[in-house]
């Protein structure tokens, strides 16, 4: 069970270095398995500010998944349209991946009809298509889309995760601080990295403090009615849709690490956490739910 026979894409509106994420894999010990960058059209280049976010998702996806395919869907923005909604459109149009991740966000509030249509089709041809789609829920909490600061009424959450034909991921944070030593050896492994001595208990993201927001994303849409899927107790009494659909780490203090910039000088690592590692990273996941095909137990005759 690694993913192998099954395609990761990843949306973005940047080229990568797959050199960095060829080191990525070389350092945490992973198989040798570079990504594919497709291009939609022209070459977008590398996009200061979205090459990590794309070196992120490529290397977390196929961390999770190690023998999946990660295919990287690349579109240049233009002048009416955000390149990741064209390598969104593309994919799916193309049946491209069995599973999709995209870590980008633009509030339901900010929502003309066209964009809400746009995504509701788009993931609503994908589940057709038997293709799973994650989207980051984002990482400011519920004043992620609240124009007043102050979680108003008229919050939203992130328009391109809140149809319930996407499955939106949000984040959690380890419950480890209290007792480290109970969770975590003193000494990480020297090819894998790994330090810590099994599952550690979760609990929601959110290390905000002062102005700074750093949660999780979520929240009630307000383009959306509840799916009857998600008639479950714990949800407020209403019949509204709500994000995030699933969580997995997020936080900070023992952030994911990912390689950018990797040279002969520099390895390139740095750490980085949010609901942009999440969603590839629960990709992998999805990845590995589909291990082939159902064979006779025994042979014919």
């Amino acid at each position: 069970i690694d993913g192998r026979g099954r395609t990761i894409g990843l949306i973005a509106q940047t080229n990568v270095n797959v050199g960095d994420t060829s080191y990525f894999r070389q350092y945490f010990g992973l198989p040798a398995n570079d990504p594919v960058v497709m291009l939609n059209g022209p070459d977008p280049g590398i996009q200061s500010g979205d090459d990590l976010e794309s070196d992120l998702d490529i290397q977390w996806a196929g961390a999770i998944a190690p023998s999946a395919r990660t295919l990287l869907i690349a579109t240049s923005s233009t002048q009416t349209a955000y390149g990741v909604d064209l390598s969104g459109l593309y994919a799916v149009s193309n049946d491209l991946a069995d599973v999709l991740s995209l870590s980008y966000g633009s509030c339901e509030l900010d929502f003309g009809d066209a964009d809400t249509a746009f995504y509701t089709n788009i993931w609503a041809q994908a589940a057709a298509q038997g293709i799973s789609v994650l989207v980051a829920s984002g990482d400011s909490g519920p004043a992620e889309c609240d124009p007043t600061g102050v979680n108003a009424l008229s919050a939203s959450v992130n328009g391109l995760g809140s149809s319930p034909y996407a499955t939106c991921v949000g984040g959690t944070q380890f419950l480890d601080t209290s007792n480290p030593s109970t969770y975590w050896n003193s000494t990480s492994d020297p090819v894998t990295k790994k330090s810590a001595k099994g599952y550690i208990p979760e609990t929601t993201w959110n290390e905000s403090g002062g102005s700074n927001f750093l949660a999780t994303g979520g929240g009630r849409s307000i383009l959306f009615a509840r799916p009857p899927w998600q008639n479950a107790s714990g949800l407020p009494p209403d019949t509204s849709r709500y994000v995030p659909d699933v969580a997995l780490f997020a936080g900070s203090h023992a952030a994911y690490l990912m390689v950018q910039g990797h040279s002969t000088s520099s390895s390139g690592i740095q750490a980085v956490y949010g609901t942009s590692a999440s969603s590839p990273a629960f990709a992998g996941l999805a990845a590995l739910l589909v291990v082939g095909e159902l064979v006779p137990a025994c042979g014919g005759g």
